[in-house]
């Protein structure tokens, strides 16, 4: 019984029918989004693009020295590592004035 449903399943051609709508919604989610090291030039622009005062080199140096890790996981955005950074300066900012 079992082989029969098997044969008719590779007969019909539902096996390679199957095969052509998995790799269509493969395809349509387009090339994954691996991440890629940054330049020390492209954090340099993206800092002065946002006018944000943080150091390229440092960004670089600290997650280079993690091997672009963030706690056990794998950077996945440098871009929004930076915006943290951004926002973790600014909280700390706002900190201090509230010290005296």
């Amino acid at each position: 019984m079992k082989l029969e449903i098997i044969r008719d399943f590779l007969e019909n051609g539902e096996m390679v029918q199957m095969a052509n709508t998995i790799q269509e919604a493969i395809n349509k989610l387009g090339p994954s989004k691996r991440f890629k090291k940054p330049a020390l030039h492209e954090i340099a622009d993206y800092c002065l693009e946002r006018d944000n005062g943080i150091n390229p080199a440092q960004f670089y140096d600290f997650y280079e020295a993690k091997d672009w890790m963030i706690g056990k996981n794998k950077m996945k955005s440098w871009q929004a590592a930076i915006r943290t950074w951004e926002r973790n300066r600014t909280n700390s900012i706002k900190k201090s004035d509230y010290d005296g």
